[in-house]
C-alpha cells in the first residue's frame, strides 16, 4: 500500500500490541522506518475512511 504522492511511505507489514493494529511503514527512499496506528492513519488520510 502507497499512501501520499511525492514523499510517499509504504506499508511493509502489520502487527498488534495491545489489542491495537500497528502498520510498520518505510519512507519513499527507505531512509526511515515506523509504525502508526490505523486510526492515526485515518486521521493523516481523509480519503481512506471511505474505505
Amino acid at each position: 500500500m502507497t499512501l501520499f504522492s511525492d514523499n510517499w511511505i509504504e506499508i511493509v507489514g502489520t502487527t498488534v500490541e495491545k489489542d491495537n493494529l500497528i502498520l510498520i511503514w518505510r519512507n519513499s527512499d527507505r531512509t526511515k522506518v515506523g509504525t502508526m496506528t490505523v486510526t492515526k492513519l485515518l486521521e493523516i488520510v481523509p480519503v481512506a475512511n471511505h474505505l
